[in-house]
């Protein structure tokens, strides 16, 4: 993992995406985020900045949506209660629901619920 940080903080994973998932990504800001508060005030994020640059990581379609239905859900919170990880929380419920709705649909209609990470076609 390589971490640059400043105010535009860049975050480069390298290996394997299906041991990759949103707990992982979590992780990986919280601690960037710490380490930046750590270095002192100037480089500490406030709670819209955590917010906007975990966002602005997500590259699935899913998780994208269940993000902006987070931000949704924690704007209508009072301003002290609009946390990095209470909007956390919040993506991580609605996304897990939906891959558990996924993968009982998969289930009962018979389809396959293993993933092919690569194939050869020679």
């Amino acid at each position: 993992m390589d971490v640059q940080f400043g105010y535009h903080f860049v975050i480069t994973m390298r290996g394997e995406r299906r041991n990759f998932t949103i707990q992982t990504f979590y992780s990986i800001f919280s601690n960037a985020f710490n380490m930046l508060g750590e270095a002192g005030p100037a480089h500490a994020l406030h709670k819209a900045q955590k917010i906007t640059a975990f966002t602005n990581g997500i590259r699935d379609a899913e998780a994208t949506r269940c993000a902006i239905n987070a931000r949704k859900e924690i704007s209508a919170l009072p301003i002290n209660e609009q946390t990095f990880d209470r909007y956390f929380n919040s993506l991580s419920a609605d996304l897990n629901t939906f891959q558990t709705l996924t993968l009982a649909r998969m289930t009962e209609t018979g389809a396959p619920t293993r993933r092919i990470s690569s194939f050869n076609t020679g």
